[in-house]
């Protein structure tokens, strides 16, 4: 059986507190195999890292992406 190729990405998302304040959180995006493969949904998973810098979180970001051989979209 031939090794399917799963669409996957990282994404910094700007989120805010119940305050106002804004932090910024690193997502993972994989492509659900299991539904019908013309609608390519995704699914997200949340990591637990949050950093009020967006330049740390893009860091994270593409250290991660790079440990898992997928890249970072905007």
């Amino acid at each position: 059986m031939a090794k399917s190729n799963v669409d996957r990405y990282v994404k910094v998302v700007r989120r805010f507190d119940s305050n106002g304040k804004y932090y910024f959180t690193t997502v993972l995006h994989s492509e659900n195999p299991d539904d019908n493969p013309k609608l390519r949904t995704h699914k997200q998973f949340n990591l637990s890292y949050e950093t009020g810098d967006r330049a740390q979180a893009e860091l994270y970001a593409y250290k991660l992406a790079k440990c898992l051989e997928c890249r970072v979209v905007a």
